[in-house]
């Protein structure tokens, strides 16, 4: 029997929406049930993480529970070649913190509460968002993520690691 990872739940068509995040145009697709209970942003440094991981359907899952979901790389691919843009949190963190902008002014998502989930040092970015924005972000997911990057979020914002 296949685990619950391996079937991917299916979505109706019209749900899933290719979208394009300024400022920096980042690609993603956001998956939007008629009535989502929340937002889940689903960030990747790469868009070829965000591909592999939409394989696995994990937006997919979190659209059969009732959740909004937004997935994208934070890293266009030419960006994502520089070694050292994969680890600078502070740019990954205005690229995270914009997706986060651009969800709060979309008309019907804006009015949800938002949780983040991040993986590598993407979950550092992710942290700096919640104390930035800790009105909007109310969940922090980080799985096998370096959160020890985020210094200035230490003590502020809740999460739950996944190690």
């Amino acid at each position: 029997m296949p685990s619950s990872r391996q079937r991917r739940p299916k979505v109706p068509e019209g749900d899933v929406h290719p979208v394009i995040i300024p400022p920096a145009n980042l690609t993603g697709e956001l998956i939007e049930p008629s009535h989502p209970d929340g937002l889940i942003i689903l960030a990747y440094e790469t868009r070829a993480d965000w591909l592999h991981a939409r394989r696995y359907g994990e937006a997919e899952h979190l659209a059969a529970e009732g959740f909004a979901a937004l997935s994208l790389g934070l890293l266009h691919d030419a960006e994502a070649r520089d070694a050292s843009k994969l680890v600078d949190i502070d740019f990954l963190f205005v690229r995270f913190l914009g997706a986060v902008r651009w969800a709060k002014q979309h008309p019907r998502l804006g009015k949800l509460s938002f949780g983040l989930i991040a993986t590598r040092t993407s979950a550092a970015a992710a942290l700096r968002v919640a104390v930035a924005d800790p009105q909007t972000v109310r969940a922090i997911v980080s799985r096998n993520g370096r959160p020890d990057l985020a210094e200035c979020a230490a003590g502020r914002a809740a999460g739950l690691l996944v190690v």
